[in-house]
């Protein structure tokens, strides 16, 4: 991954003299004025699934790279963990006809859900549709 900054036109406040409103420039930032930097980032998945159920497990950002510009700065990004799912079920009550791999008359109801956590920060998204064919309804 390649990440890359241009601080040339960027105004920090010890640059402002606030006597005369006018702009130095000098800067006490510790920064580069045009800054880029590489590293290595690897993630990680498996996932199973059937025509009924699936289920999945991911880890990214395994190598936790820094993501400061400052010399000397510590600013790792974390490890983002997630895992997501869902199951399927049949309300056609076996009166499914298949004709060229097109399924007719199709009635399922779908359930589902997302789970993230990187750091702080975590989020559950959940769901569930309906579909009656040509119709998908559902609330997530």
């Amino acid at each position: 991954m390649d990440r890359g900054a241009y601080f040339a036109d960027m105004v920090f406040g010890c640059q402002i003299d606030g006597s005369t409103a006018t702009v130095d420039d000098f800067s006490a930032e510790n920064v580069s004025i045009d800054q880029s930097h590489q590293f290595m980032d690897y993630s990680f998945g498996v996932l199973f699934n059937n025509e009924k159920v699936w289920f999945g497990l991911a880890a990214h950002h395994m190598t936790q790279p820094e993501m400061t510009y400052y010399e000397g700065g510590n600013n790792k990004l974390p490890i983002k963990l997630s895992a997501r799912g869902g199951l399927k079920f049949d309300l056609s009550g076996g009166t499914s006809n298949q004709y060229l791999n097109q399924k007719i008359n199709i009635r399922e109801l779908t359930l589902a859900f997302n789970y993230k956590n990187q750091g702080q920060f975590q989020q559950l998204d959940m769901g569930a549709q309906i579909t009656i064919q040509p119709f998908v309804m559902g609330v997530w």
